[in-house]
């Protein structure tokens, strides 16, 4: 009986140590919600190089999230950080300060909006959505 209850701790233990390292991705692609993070991983063929993004349209930015939200954070930086490194926004949704990139994913067109803090931090990216376009 000892033994059956010193396996079934070790099963508990591997079983916490799973979920909690599922969880300790922090990179932008995981705060997206799963549908929208399958959208974008289906999609999402090309590196992401900021060059090419600067000077890109919709559909090459599309192409390039998936591997851009893998490689950073995101929530907790400055929006100065988000314009130094994507450029300009493309699209409007809520605030002049808020990071809104018109994407296209696969033959859907959609924002990429990078929620700011207006309150107790302002300026800093509090989440990241993809929204389709009506």
């Amino acid at each position: 009986m000892r033994v059956v209850k010193y396996l079934f701790f070790i099963w508990i233990l591997c079983l916490l140590t799973a979920v909690t390292s599922c969880n300790t991705d922090k990179s932008g692609l995981r705060r997206l919600g799963t549908k929208e993070r399958e959208v974008v991983l289906r999609h999402g063929t090309q590196n992401f190089d900021k060059k090419r993004w600067t000077k890109a349209d919709r559909e090459p930015r599309g192409k390039m999230v998936a591997s851009l939200l893998q490689s950073r954070r995101f929530v907790g930086e400055k929006n100065t950080d988000v314009f130094r490194l994507l450029g300009e926004r493309t699209c409007y949704i809520g605030y002049e300060d808020q990071p809104c990139y018109e994407l296209i994913l696969g033959d859907k067109w959609y924002f990429l909006v990078f929620s700011v803090n207006h309150s107790n931090a302002p300026g800093t990216i509090t989440g990241i959505d993809l929204y389709p376009k009506d």
